[in-house]
């Protein structure tokens, strides 16, 4: 069994490879970082450390290829001939993957399933319509939704690119309803019917509490996520803003309570891993698309706001993340537009 990974990032080798190779499945890797690419096909694997507060266990995960996204013809065969394919590539990057991709999908007698690993709540929408824009219809394909968990940070630069640090967490759940055919079963999958619960969780729960983090730990000069966790008004509030989030959920889903705010503890318990460091300018970082309608803070804000629920604690947040400053795009945007239109220009777009 094949599986296809679009991505060799965080997520790509950090989480889904690990899933795959401990369930019995070769790997094949789709990215568009050459230096990467020759590196993992001149070694045919890399390392994968475990890290927790037990300390680090090392897991060498073999690769069967590693394909540049750019060659079509690699891409399309690939795809073709594979048993199961994920994408980890970023919200924003599924424009540029899917013209290689529905060639290969194309050219495909069987069906698919492709589990999207993305930070998107329609991301199967909108990859079915980036499909159709290249192929006649999208029949024996699933698009499945998945909702990531593990805590991967990104890479610093100057480390050895082969070795990916990662949480030990096993959970996946996927969108049972759009699954065609059968689908392939591996290690932590969990096909979740209506899947919207565990998207907006993951979504209200543990992206909105580690935003949180980032931006009261930025207003505290802290540089890791876990000195954050270190300050006990900063983990209080990080607490209260999930438990404000998880009252909406509640209201709209009628989920266990108990549930929430034992994900709630490990959360805070897991953002606490020191040996991850995970550093505050990454999680904090791409504030445009974090303040965006649907996104973790104005997403969550509204959700109270819909059931008339308590929210100081998410405003709160969100007067925090005005104040985040950082060298990317998306953040670089929103202070601009504070500079010169003010804080009701950016809270109105």
């Amino acid at each position: 069994m094949n599986a296809v990974i679009y991505g060799a990032g965080s997520i790509g080798r950090g989480f889904i490879a690990e899933l795959m190779h401990k369930s019995g499945f070769d790997i094949t890797l789709i990215d568009v970082n050459t230096e990467l690419l020759d590196l993992l096909n001149e070694k045919k694997e890399y390392t994968l450390q475990l890290i927790s507060k037990k300390g680090i266990e090392e897991v060498l995960l073999p690769v069967g290829r590693a394909i540049n996204g750019n060659d079509a013809a690699a891409v399309k065969d690939a795809i073709s001939n594979c048993d199961i394919i994920f994408t980890a590539v970023g919200a924003n990057a599924l424009k540029y993957i899917a013209e290689n991709l529905a060639h290969g999908l194309s050219a495909r007698t069987e069906s698919v399933n492709i589990i999207l690993c993305e930070n998107m709540q329609n991301a199967h929408i909108e990859m079915d319509r980036l499909l159709k824009e290249n192929m006649d219809n999208t029949d024996n394909v699933g698009l499945l939704r998945a909702s990531v968990g593990r805590m991967v940070p990104l890479p610093v630069a100057g480390e050895d690119p082969l070795i990916v640090k990662a949480e030990p967490y096993y959970h996946l759940p996927v969108d049972g309803d759009f699954v065609v055919g059968d689908i392939l079963e591996f290690l932590g999958l969990e096909l979740t019917s209506p899947f919207d619960f565990a998207i907006d969780r993951k979504l209200y729960i543990h992206n909105l509490g580690h935003a949180a983090s980032a931006y009261l730990g930025y207003l505290h000069g802290c540089e890791y996520i876990y000195q954050c966790m270190q300050i006990d008004s900063i983990k209080d509030t990080v607490r209260q803003v999930m438990k404000e989030a998880a009252a909406g959920l509640f209201a709209k889903y009628n989920c266990d309570k108990q549930q929430l705010n034992n994900h709630i503890e490990d959360l805070l318990n897991r953002f606490g891993n020191q040996h991850l460091g995970d550093t505050v300018a990454r999680v904090g970082k791409d504030l445009r698309r974090k303040l965006s309608s649907t996104d973790r803070l104005i997403g969550a804000l509204n959700l109270c706001i819909q059931y008339a629920l308590p929210h100081d604690t998410i405003g709160q947040i969100i007067k925090s993340a005005l104040k985040f400053q950082n060298d990317d795009e998306g953040t670089n945007y929103v202070q601009n537009l504070i500079a010169q239109k003010g804080i009701g220009a950016v809270l109105h777009e």
